[in-house]
């Protein structure tokens, strides 16, 4: 699909309208919730890549801190945080 010049620069357009919204909190607390899901992620390696057990109470902590920094960025926006998470402080 050819997206033509008024087209893109109407997507530029919208796209620079809504950045104003993305503040340096919601960048950290994304970087900050990506970084703890690899940590959890490199805690479990697959089974293919001779993975094991993985420590059940260090990947919940982990879960947990990504929980809390996704739920911070909603909560900031004016979103509501799905019901039955864990307590973030």
């Amino acid at each position: 699909m050819k997206l033509s010049l008024a087209a893109v620069g109407c997507l530029a357009a919208a796209v620079a309208a809504g950045c104003d919204r993305w503040t340096a909190q919601d960048a950290n607390g994304t970087l900050a919730a990506v970084q703890v899901e690899q940590a959890a992620l490199a805690l479990c390696p697959d089974p293919g890549d001779g993975g094991g057990a993985c420590p059940a109470d260090l990947v919940r902590g982990l879960e947990r801190a990504a929980y809390c920094d996704n739920a911070s960025m909603r909560v900031r926006h004016g979103a509501a945080v799905p019901p039955g998470g864990p307590k973030c402080q």
